[in-house]
């Protein structure tokens, strides 16, 4: 359901997809989770998720929306059929934020120590 990682690993895309899919499977269950999926997936490379990012999905038409902004989600629910709408934007910041973090520890370590003063920064 997610792209395979390049030879460099995982890098900032995948952990979108991830954390979006992730969070589809956990509110919606696996069979509409994987419809909306479909209908998600091919957004995100276009546009990495900044500011707001909403999931909006109607489970009578299977119909999953993007939605940047307020004026986006009152547009996609104003039909009178039950939908649910996933904020991701909170989900995705820490997410991101913890991958960045992560990176830098990575690099960090790889450094070469040139001298003892560096053990202690």
């Amino acid at each position: 359901m997610v792209r395979q990682p390049g030879n460099e690993g995982c890098d900032e895309l995948d952990l979108i997809e991830l954390t979006v899919l992730r969070s589809l499977m956990t509110e919606l269950g696996p069979e509409e989770a994987r419809i909306a999926w479909s209908q998600v997936r091919s957004h995100l490379k276009d546009r990495l998720p900044i500011g707001q990012f909403d999931v909006v999905y109607d489970s009578q038409r299977k119909l999953a929306q993007i939605a940047s902004s307020n004026e986006d989600v009152a547009a996609a629910v104003r039909h009178g059929r039950p939908v649910r709408v996933l904020p991701m934007q909170e989900l995705l910041t820490a997410n991101r934020e913890a991958f960045r973090r992560a990176l830098d520890g990575v690099s960090r370590k790889r450094r070469p120590i040139r001298d003892r003063k560096q053990l202690r920064a």
